[in-house]
């Protein structure tokens, strides 16, 4: 991409802290990349609250490809990813009320 962004291009809002303080913390290049894409995925969403199923994620192209895995691997970084952005508290990882055994939202 030597010419730089495509005219009309748009564009995601990232919450500055993840481009400061937080981006020096995160040491998994898996997580930066999942917390990149649900914010992707969430700010595209025209609901609110917005959320991202676990399943939209595993079943994200782009993430596996990013990631470089498919099936229960891909499941296990992710999860990994989310449960790490978690922690940081970057993302609200939440169970599906409607469906206690899910494998939950991220927002």
């Amino acid at each position: 991409m030597s010419g730089g962004f495509p005219r009309g291009v748009q564009f995601t809002p990232v919450p500055d802290p993840l481009l400061a303080s937080l981006l020096e913390e995160i040491d998994s290049l898996d997580e930066l990349k999942v917390v990149l894409r649900v914010i992707h995925a969430l700010h595209r969403q025209r609901k609110v609250p917005s959320s991202i199923a676990r399943d939209e994620l595993y079943s994200d192209r782009t993430v596996a490809s990013m990631l470089g895995a498919s099936g229960d691997k891909l499941e296990a970084v992710v999860d990994a990813a989310l449960e790490a952005a978690s922690e940081r508290g970057v993302l609200l990882i939440r169970v599906a009320p409607d469906n206690p055994g899910s494998s939950g939202d991220s927002s």
